[in-house]
């Protein structure tokens, strides 16, 4: 789940994180097949980021701090393992 950043609703989206630090949101979850996957609707380079567990604000929420750009996105993954 991703808070929208101008309409503050809980909105699910699925991500990947791939291992140059990219993270790409996706409405829907991604296609197996590359060639037939939908653009990203969120992009985020995550190097240089703190991640702090928020569970106080929903449960198995967690912000991300870009620190290079000095803004924060706040997460809440369907459980504490997949916040993981």
């Amino acid at each position: 789940m991703f808070l929208g950043e101008h309409i503050k609703t809980w909105r699910p989206r699925y991500f990947i994180l791939l291992g140059d630090g990219h993270l790409y949101g996706y409405r829907k979850p991604p296609a197996s097949n590359e060639t037939q996957q939908e653009d990203p609707l969120n992009k985020f380079q995550v190097i240089d980021c703190s991640v702090i567990r928020q569970d106080k604000i929903k449960q198995h929420a967690f912000v991300i701090h870009f620190n290079q750009i000095k803004i924060e996105r706040l997460f809440a993954a369907s459980s504490q393992q997949d916040r993981y």
